[in-house]
């Protein structure tokens, strides 16, 4: 029955992790409620496994039974600091989940968006949390418990191995295939968004309109190049890890290094496309984190790769040239914005654009008794 449960967690796992980056970014309502009802399928599938394992343990009548070893059963073969921070975590999102549930409990108003006016309650508990939108706190509510769900669903499955359902330090063959999933599912993001880029068509994937259609700021499925840039900055070191894995299994199948048997040979182009891509978007953040991620490969390479000659200067040169191509395609777009803000702060430092965004999000806040500032309530 394990089995069954644990097919079904990694059927739902491997969508979602295809899904969420496909689906523009998952910011829109239909993606959200559909990520949010896998986290919930998780955390059942979830739930189902740990009363398994309970009843399983009754049966071989332990007892000496600890609840937080059933939830995780890899704690193990681990030490007590690895206990302890993992109980630590599971405490802190537990608490961050109750908080929000009882300020969703205890909200002390309704906001109306229509007449920008808060509607205010006659019940609630002053020294309790309290939320001055109860309609969001229960949207937040539900997301967080999904992320929860989802996540501590999602390391349980990674830990167990597939063919025994006994407790590994995290299955490496789950591990390997979720970010070799990701890694050739970004790179095809990759390449979609160069052409997309290239285009200049101002949809979303050549099908969906967004709110503000301007070509120059979409990549892909992202309709903001900063969304963009950040994706690729996560992902193309976790393609490396990937790469190393792979490099690893191939090493142990055979000692030869022929070409012909290389199965890394194709994941090569794949992680060059996404090094390349936080330049093209023309995002300066993404650029700038880009050159540091490059230089923490580095320092990292440096400190702990045995062989510290040719890999290390033929990985860090490779990743320092596909950046520099990467410049070199996003050149213009990343001058033309870099001079504009140069000019802004050289011609009137205190109308820089984020900053003018910040206080226009406070006056409105102010003005309207919306959720950056509210007014105490008639009745306080």
């Amino acid at each position: 029955m394990i089995g069954r449960l644990d097919t079904c967690s990694g059927g739902i796992i491997y969508l979602s992790v295809l899904f969420a980056p496909w689906a523009f970014g998952s910011v829109h309502p239909p993606a959200v409620t559909i990520l949010n009802t896998t986290g919930y399928c998780l955390g059942l599938l979830f739930l189902g496994i740990v009363l398994l394992r309970f009843f399983d343990s009754r049966n071989h009548h332990s007892q000496s039974l600890e609840f937080i070893l059933i939830l995780f059963p890899f704690l193990h073969s681990h030490s007590r600091r690895v206990r302890l921070t993992v109980i630590w975590i599971l405490a802190t999102s537990s608490g961050l989940l109750l908080y929000v549930l009882i300020q969703a409990l205890n909200s002390r108003a309704v906001f109306d968006p229509t007449n920008m006016v808060l509607i205010y309650k006659d019940a609630f508990i002053k020294w309790l949390p309290s939320s001055y939108d109860g309609k969001q706190s229960w949207q937040y509510f539900w997301r967080y418990g999904a992320l929860i769900l989802g996540f501590w669903s999602t390391l349980d499955w990674l830990d167990r191995d597939e063919t025994r359902q006994q407790t590994l330090n995290l299955s490496r063959k789950r591990v390997t295939r979720c970010l070799g999933l990701l890694t050739f599912s970004t790179g095809t993001m990759a390449i979609v968004g160069m052409l997309q880029r290239f285009d200049g068509n101002e949809r979303l994937l050549w099908i969906h309109v967004p709110a503000f259609p301007r070509p120059d700021s979409h990549f892909g499925p992202f309709a903001y190049r900063g969304n963009a840039s950040t994706y690729f900055n996560l992902m193309w070191p976790a393609a490396l890890i990937f790469l190393y894995y792979v490099n690893q299994w191939r090493h142990r199948l055979t000692r030869t290094r022929n070409i012909k048997t290389d199965v890394t040979i194709w994941l090569y182009p794949v992680i060059g496309l996404q090094i390349l891509v936080p330049a093209i978007t023309s995002s300066k953040a993404g650029a700038l984190v880009t050159m540091l991620n490059a230089g923490l490969l580095a320092c990292v390479l440096m400190f702990t790769s045995k062989q510290r000659g040719r890999t290390m200067i033929n990985l860090v040169g490779s990743v320092a040239i596909l950046i520099g191509v990467g410049f070199q395609i996003g050149a213009k777009n990343l001058q033309t914005r870099a001079s504009h803000l140069v000019e802004r702060i050289r011609t009137n430092p205190d109308s820089i654009d984020r900053l003018e965004i910040y206080e226009y999000a406070i006056d409105s806040g102010r003005n309207h008794c919306c959720l950056l500032y509210t007014s105490p309530s008639p009745r306080d």
